[in-house]
């Protein structure tokens, strides 16, 4: 994984992800980018991720010989971390990687991956709502008024955070540490697409799910489906 970063700032970008593709392509480095608006803005299948001004959008993109083992639901867990650390708030996490507090979905992850020659460019884009004007729904934030030095040390802190994870590998416990802070262990969740309700029991080290139903053990995984309606 190459060393040298490139970090970008704009006032407003169609997508963070988009535009560090476009970076990585150019230059096969380390790009990170942060906006403090996104216009077309995307979370996983597909969906609209509104993301107005004042918020967090950062994308980081590295060049990798093979794609990173279960890189969406790491992330999901050093975020938090990151979380923890500069902001003092304890996260949870809806698998595979929304951020909860409060029973409100605060954050998301959006990871997506690129062969490129003989190398794959992968790009990780988080998105977190610091204050929004009405928690509607299943919408949160940290609430964070006074947001602005600790959204700075954050968006500097993210990426190195997440990249030492990345090069020195995330450790043996990682699987347990994510288990410890998932909001729906151990619990009923209801399968998007299916409509079968099953029990999380926890998760794979590749990122998969392990779902029981009926009694039996079964493997999910999350490129091809999500839990609906936790929280």
């Amino acid at each position: 994984m190459p060393r040298n970063q490139n970090i970008f700032h704009f006032e407003s970008v169609t997508s963070t992800n988009d535009v560090c593709f476009e970076k990585c392509r150019l230059n096969e480095e380390t790009n990170i980018i942060i906006a403090n608006q996104q216009t077309q803005g995307r979370g996983r299948n597909s969906k609209k991720w509104v993301s107005p001004k004042g918020n967090i959008s950062i994308s980081i993109g590295f060049i990798s010989d093979r794609p990173v083992e279960a890189l969406s639901v790491k992330t999901g867990l050093v975020v938090a971390r990151t979380i923890k650390e500069v902001f003092g708030k304890n996260i949870g996490i809806k698998w595979p990687n929304d951020l909860i507090l409060n029973k409100k979905k605060i954050g998301g992850i959006l990871t997506e991956t690129e062969n490129s020659k003989d190398s794959f460019i992968n790009v990780v884009g988080v998105g977190l709502n610091l204050q929004i004007k009405a928690e509607e729904g299943h919408w949160g934030s940290l609430n964070e008024k006074l947001q602005s030095q600790a959204k700075d040390i954050f968006l500097q802190k993210l990426p190195n955070d997440l990249l030492g994870s990345i090069e020195k590998g995330f450790g043996n416990n990682w699987v347990n540490e994510w288990e410890k802070i998932c909001v729906h262990l151990s619990e009923e969740v209801k399968l998007r697409n299916t409509d079968e309700t099953v029990i999380f029991s926890g998760i794979n080290s590749d990122g998969s799910m392990i779902a029981i139903k009926d009694g039996v053990s079964v493997r999910v995984d999350e490129s091809s489906i999500s839990i609906e309606g936790v929280y």
